[in-house]
């Protein structure tokens, strides 16, 4: 019986970031962020 080339499994990398992270790495448009106040809670 031939032997399969199974690719060894890696789990997925789980990545947190604040707030302040987000509005510099997105922007304001993407984050829900508008002169400080946040619109989406």
């Amino acid at each position: 019986m031939k032997e399969q080339n199974v690719p060894v499994y890696e789990a997925p990398k789980v990545e947190t970031y604040t707030d302040e992270e987000l509005l510099e790495t997105l922007g304001a448009a993407h984050t829900g962020y508008v002169n400080g106040y946040n619109l989406l809670s």
